[in-house]
């Protein structure tokens, strides 16, 4: 927990509304995201929101001339939670002084796995996995070449806005200290629940603010080898170091939590999301309804029973299984109506 992180415990009990979530690619980032989109949207914060479609530019990287101005809200943003490029001095720009930034991390080599079938990069590179994992050429072809100028090697570093190919060890170095002197706290995908823990304990939320569905659950789940496991983590070296770092100082912050605390906080948290599950989902497959439909087909979609389709009652069960694309433009038509209704005061 760094200084940053302990300032903002000292004011709680007050809820932590002011946000930055630097969302990685295929780290369980959209369930978080989630989590935060209605988390803000329940309480009518304010969203940077790209003009169309979910990503703040990438590869490029952020800056506030990328916001369309009808969505610039006088009162300012709270909550930045779209595909964007690090750039800390632009984020403040259009971010309040006490924003706490998010960001979370995954085993390169099933973050590599997940990409590499997500995107469909077996159809760049000309190899199934297993192949790529085991051909320097292609992989040198992928390092020099990122499939739409974003997604290759060392993606979690890439997406942090740093030049994965002029990285060595000294500056990988000096990049995990900046990175742990700017973000409040740097979630696991491995510790899923644990990380949620610590963000609700130090947010000062509610365990109803961090209940989730699984979003971009795979139809069909990798299983990698051994040989094939080391050789994507020697491929993504930079984004090794960076998550050894932040697992064994995740650890940390579990052990100083207390682990039998932990567990039970984890264990309400899965009893009460068990719960809305069993209300809302009738199954993960393919969805008929727009709103929860996800973008991929090779993602299972969250489908609510029939039952809960049509009872607006349901809001929480509507708004947890959302996919992004169309919460994303809820929100962006939310603050449309929003900053019409203030231009006629």
């Amino acid at each position: 927990m760094n200084n940053r992180t302990s300032r903002i415990c000292e004011q709680c009990c007050r809820p932590v509304n002011n946000i930055f979530l630097l969302k990685t690619h295929k780290c369980a980032s959209s369930t978080i995201q989630n989590i935060i989109m209605r988390y803000g949207d329940r309480r009518n914060l304010s969203f940077v929101l790209p003009r169309e479609g979910n990503y703040l530019g990438h590869p490029k990287p952020f800056s506030k001339f990328m916001l369309p101005l009808d969505q610039v809200p006088s009162y300012g943003f709270n909550i930045l939670a779209h595909h964007t490029r690090y750039d800390l001095a632009a984020i403040k720009e259009v971010m309040p002084p006490d924003t706490a930034f998010l960001t979370i991390l995954r085993d390169p080599a099933d973050l590599f796995d997940s990409m590499y079938a997500y995107f469909g990069l077996y159809n760049y590179t000309g190899a199934s996995l297993t192949q790529f994992a085991n051909d320097g050429d292609r992989q040198s072809f992928l390092r020099m070449n990122r499939f739409e100028d974003r997604f290759g090697p060392n993606q979690m570093m890439f997406d942090l806005g740093y030049d994965v190919e002029r990285l060595n060890e000294t500056s990988i170095q000096e990049a995990i200290e900046k990175i742990e002197r700017e973000f409040d706290l740097v979630l696991i995908t491995e510790y899923f629940n644990e990380s949620l823990i610590l963000l609700k304990n130090i947010f000062c939320w509610d365990t109803q603010d961090i209940m989730y569905f699984k979003h971009n659950k795979r139809k069909q789940e990798g299983s990698i080898s051994r040989e094939v496991r080391e050789s994507l983590r020697r491929y993504n070296a930079a984004d090794m170091k960076l998550y050894r770092h932040f697992k064994s100082k995740m650890e940390a912050l579990i052990d100083a939590f207390g682990r039998k605390r932990m567990e039970e906080e984890v264990n309400n948290l899965q009893l009460w999301t068990k719960l809305i599950y069993q209300h809302c989902v009738e199954n993960l497959g393919e969805s008929t309804l727009k709103e929860t439909k996800a973008y991929s087909k090779d993602v299972l979609s969250i489908v609510l029973k029939s039952g809960v389709q049509g009872n607006g009652q349901n809001r929480m069960c509507y708004d947890m299984a959302r996919a992004e694309l169309p919460y994303t433009e809820r929100l962006r038509e939310k603050q449309r109506l929003f900053a019409k209704s203030a231009q006629l005061l």
